[in-house]
This record gives structure tokens, C-alpha cells and sequence, in this order.
């Protein structure tokens, strides 16, 4: 199967990419190329090549690993999906494993906000596609093991039904954020046109003195312990307060870090495919 023959209908024109890439304009831009990079950067040490590994173990037995990249690989956005930083964080790692070609399909055929447009142009996705609620592919996927991004409640129902057509495809469910918080009580200098053009869609909590250009946001009044103890998907805030802010599943960001979001729980390998296998035979180790 040729992605651009089953999804020609839907997809997006080098024109529109076009638009919206002029439309955004340089500093925008220059947020977006600043997240790539720095999520180039934090999965740069994770697998990008297929590799085998065997291990001697002191008990009598082996264990053998394999471990390759996806052979093809498909994002599948809800429509309420409007944050370029959220994009970014569920298509770049996907490519990062190696896989050789990654497909962004979003559901609803409502017009592509032009930061989103603008995020895949800059993170080099050739095929783009917004497509009716009720579209499914039926054809057989293309040959080798592929993986599947889900982000919001309409891509796991598409990821389920892309699964359900290729037995050997890898679903992996991407957070998706509904809430943050920032905690504006000591002095900090924050981009906040960029908190709000990034992270568009998200509901923001600030904590503490309000902020003229986040008046979107809601105002919030509490303790630090108050703060740490709501359920936020991400938390901004001064660099001596990270450390406590830190919780399990939850992202931390400080001034100048406004960029870098990114699931804390998501290792490169895990977009792979690996095997295990075990046996009495004894043989020498070999790295991958």
C-alpha cells in the first residue's frame, strides 16, 4: 500500500504547507525549530538501528534480544488537538527510532491550524492528511512491523482500527495534556507568547501574581504544597523550585525550557519492536 494513493483525497497541499509556513512567521518558527532540536537532543541517546544481543546468565541459561525500528509509522491526532508542542512531541521521537517514513492523519476535515501545519513542514513529514470522522483504512498495510501514535480519544480509535488491519502493528497511546499549571510567585521571566501560541488549546493555571499577556489563563491563589498536590500534566516554574516540583508522569519546565515538552515517560525503544527469546544453550555474549 502507497500512503499517497489511499489517503490522496486528504491530503494537505504543498500549497497550504506553504501558507502556513509564511504565516507563522521567524520567531515562531524559531520556537518550533528550538523544540526539535532540544527533543533531538534528550532521545538522542535512545536505538536507532535494528540489533540483537545476547546475555550469559550466572544461573545456567541465555537470553537473546532483538530489537528493530518500525518499518512504517502513522500519528493519529484527535481534532481538539491544536498545540504545535504536543504534535511535536508524539511525531519527532517516531522518527528518531529510524523509522523511514512517518504519517500524520487528523481526524476531522476541518481546516489544519497553520502552527501545526507549520511543526510537520519543519520536522520534514511528507504526507499530511485531515480526514471525515467517519474514514477508516481497509487496505493491507505495507509490509514489516509498524507503529502506531495515538493522541487524544478519536486517534486510539483510529490507531485501533489501523491495528486491526495489520496484526503486527505497535500501538502506543501519547499522552494528551489537558492541564498546566504556573507558579508566578517569585520573580521569573517567561515567554508567554510562546505559552500561549505552543501550548494553544490547553487550559493554564497561574498561580500567584497574574500575568497581563496570559489573561486567557486562570488566576489561582494557594500554597507551593497546594500548587505540587494538583494533577497537572506540566507545571512551569522558577529553576529553585523544580526539583520539589517534580512528580511521576509529570513534565517540568523553567524559564527559557518553554519549548521543551515532551512525555517524561516515553523511551525511544518502546516505539520499536523487540523480541525476546530464552534458552539452556550457552554462547558468547555480542553487543548490539
Amino acid at each position: 500500500m502507497q500512503w499517497g494513493t489511499v489517503l490522496e483525497p486528504y491530503l494537505v497541499p504543498d500549497t497550504l504547507f506553504g501558507q502556513a509556513y509564511e504565516a507563522v512567521g521567524d520567531v515562531r518558527r524559531s520556537w518550533l525549530k528550538t523544540q526539535i532540536a532540544r527533543l533531538y537532543s534528550w532521545y538522542g541517546r535512545g536505538p536507532c538501528d535494528a540489533g540483537y544481543r545476547e546475555r550469559r546468565h550466572a544461573e545456567g541459561f541465555m537470553t537473546c534480544v532483538s530489537w528493530q525500528p518500525p518499518q512504517w509509522g502513522v500519528v493519529c491526532l484527535d481534532a481538539s488537538v491544536q498545540s504545535p508542542a504536543v504534535l511535536l512531541s508524539a511525531v519527532v521521537p517516531l522518527i528518531m527510532t529510524g523509522c523511514p517514513e512517518v504519517v500524520v492523519i487528523r481526524h476531522t476535515d476541518a481546516d489544519w491550524p497553520a502552527s501545526l501545519l507549520a511543526a510537520l513542514e519543519l520536522a520534514g513529514i511528507e504526507y499530511v492528511a485531515g480526514v471525515p470522522a467517519s474514514f477508516a483504512i481497509q487496505e493491507t498495510l505495507p509490509a514489516g512491523p509498524g507503529t502506531v501514535v495515538s493522541v487524544g480519544e478519536q486517534g486510539r480509535v483510529a490507531a485501533q482500527t489501523i491495528q486491526s488491519v495489520s496484526p503486527g502493528c505497535r500501538g502506543v497511546d501519547h499522552p494528551d495534556p489537558k492541564r498546566l499549571g504556573l507558579w508566578n510567585r517569585e520573580q521569573a521571566s517567561w515567554n508567554t507568547e510562546a505559552l500561549s501560541w505552543m501550548y494553544a488549546g490547553l487550559s493554564l493555571d497561574v498561580w500567584g501574581r497574574p500575568v497581563d499577556d496570559l489573561s486567557w489563563a486562570t488566576p489561582l491563589e494557594g500554597s507551593w504544597e497546594m500548587f505540587c498536590a494538583r494533577s497537572y500534566d506540566g507545571v512551569f516554574v522558577p529553576e529553585d523550585r523544580m526539583r520539589s516540583a517534580m512528580a511521576p508522569g509529570r513534565l517540568v519546565l523553567t524559564p527559557g525550557f518553554e519549548y521543551c515538552w515532551c512525555d517524561p515517560e516515553l523511551e525511544l525503544a518502546s516505539l520499536g519492536h523487540r523480541s525476546l527469546a530464552w534458552a539452556d544453550t550457552q554462547a558468547t555474549g555480542e553487543g548490539i
